[in-house]
């Protein structure tokens, strides 16, 4: 995430590493959505979904449950 030092920036990031993950699993967003809403009973729809992945305005919680959903992993190391 080197380069990434703005709020904005950081946003974009994510958005686009959850969007390549899930075209990556043959999924879209709404495809994305459904499943979050099956597997967590997440009340948004597509567009809040957009929205929220835009802003980079979803909690730590949603964003595991996201990559829970994706068969993904965070994994935290030092910079060093």
């Amino acid at each position: 995430m080197s380069g990434q030092t703005t709020r904005t920036g950081k946003a974009l990031y994510i958005k686009n590493l959850i969007k390549f993950h899930t075209s990556m699993k043959g999924l879209k967003l709404k495809d994305l959505m459904l499943k979050l809403h099956d597997e967590y009973n997440w009340k948004y729809n597509l567009q809040n979904l957009s929205n929220k992945l835009t802003r980079g305005s979803f909690s730590v919680v949603e964003f595991l449950e996201i990559l829970e959903v994706l068969s993904c992993k965070l994994e935290i190391t030092d910079k060093d």
